[in-house]
């Protein structure tokens, strides 16, 4: 498909909310068992079509805020846990590009889909609902160059709330979330998951994500107030921005963004970052915090979504 001529190399440790692919075994005490449901290899058992399943594709991915945190609180303590947000603000001031952008043209190309199917007996209230999300297939979603057209483009035909995905070939199986409905409101998980990150074309790391909950609200054919939180080690986050920092050095060595990097690191011109380069760096240790144990970070996305029909036989 057509992809805009944005510079990606330049988003030194862009939006980590890009392809996210979520899976993992729910840590919940109720664990799944075959019930007619969703069974633990991804396979969707027979009985789960009509009324006891709604189909979605998320058609938004959030980036938080200040003002907009997407966060939960993680450890009981009453506070909300989103450390990634304040280190993603240092992030952005090292890129010329804005990063929610790029998640929103992403999302409406068709490059970052991210299908959800949740099963209940009642999707007003049920003490046990389940939840499959699979990364979809790519899809051609719009063609336009022009971010307000492609949108339009979008919602006619990816987000109509009848279009078809299929999960990709590289997403993975054991995807399946326990959890509840009270009040149209669901909350799934904790889980452990998969985010895959899409960088630039060559660059697709992914993060492991602990302590995942997904939560949303119900809205006619919508999930609207969606969450994605959990927490990461941090270490991961580091080599993102050793990788795509390293990308931005070799592809536009000249440019402000490098400039930006060298200065930050103390890199002479033609070295390269390392990880414990960027791990001992005093800015680093001061913005980039394990704010939970075991070396982690917490992390929170926000997400709306859509109708849609998963074709995952």
């Amino acid at each position: 498909m057509q992809r805009r001529e944005w510079d990606r190399f330049r988003r030194f440790a862009a939006p980590t909310a890009l392809m996210l692919v979520l899976g993992g075994c729910s840590d919940t005490d109720s664990p799944a068992v075959d019930d007619g449901g969703f069974t633990r290899d991804g396979a969707t058992a027979t009985g789960c079509t009509g009324s006891g399943c709604r189909d979605f594709v998320i058609n938004r991915l959030l980036l938080p805020t200040a003002t907009a945190r997407y966060a939960i609180d993680l450890t009981g303590d009453g506070k909300i846990d989103n450390e990634f947000q304040t280190s993603l603000s240092f992030v952005q001031s090292l890129s010329d590009d804005q990063f929610q952008t790029t998640i929103d043209e992403s999302v409406l190309e068709g490059d970052t889909l991210v299908a959800l199917r949740l099963r209940a007996s009642d999707f007003a209230n049920a003490t046990s609902a389940k939840a499959q999300l699979w990364l979809a297939a790519d899809q051609t979603c719009c063609q336009s160059q022009d971010l307000t057209a492609c949108g339009i483009e979008a919602s006619a035909s990816c987000f109509s709330g009848t279009h078809t995905f299929a999960p990709a070939a590289n997403s993975p199986t054991d995807m399946l979330f326990n959890g509840k409905i009270t009040g149209g409101a669901f909350a799934l998980g904790p889980a452990t998951l998969q985010i895959e990150l899409t960088m630039a074309d060559t660059i697709r790391p992914i993060l492991t994500i602990e302590q995942a909950q997904v939560r949303g609200t119900l809205s006619g054919t919508t999930i609207t107030s969606g969450i994605i939180a959990g927490a990461f080690n941090l270490d991961q986050l580091l080599q993102v921005a050793v990788d795509l920092g390293n990308a931005t050095l070799a592809e536009k060595p000249n440019g402000s963004s490098a400039a930006t990097i060298r200065s930050t690191f103390g890199l002479a011109a033609g070295a390269q970052l390392t990880l414990a380069g960027v791990r001992n760096n005093d800015l680093i240790k001061a913005l980039f915090k394990a704010d939970l144990p075991n070396n982690r970070m917490s992390i929170g996305l926000g997400f709306t979504a859509v109708a849609a029909k998963i074709d995952a036989q």
